[in-house]
């Protein structure tokens, strides 16, 4: 659900972008084609190979877990608009 929640509510343009990331002990220089498909779909969709409890992520801005064999606990996104005052 956690991957859910950052999915929907906080997938802002810089977790789409294309990020160079400089390791500066190794030197190395690492392109990074979405942190969001990278670090948090991705991840997620390995995680749930390995489980049984993750019923459903990344639709209709909700995601579901298994409660029991009968029921499952859904958290649903509702973005909020923030205004200064």
């Amino acid at each position: 659900m956690l991957a859910q929640t950052w999915s929907e509510h906080c997938k802002h343009k810089i977790f789409n972008a294309k990020v160079r990331y400089d390791d500066e002990e190794t030197g190395e220089t690492e392109i990074i084609d979405s942190i969001f498909r990278t670090y948090i779909k991705d991840t997620t969709e390995e995680v749930g190979k390995k489980i049984d409890w993750l019923a459903s992520v990344f639709e209709d801005n909700a995601g579901a877990v298994a409660f029991n064999d009968r029921l499952n606990v859904v958290a649903k996104v509702r973005p909020t608009i923030l205004q200064a005052p």
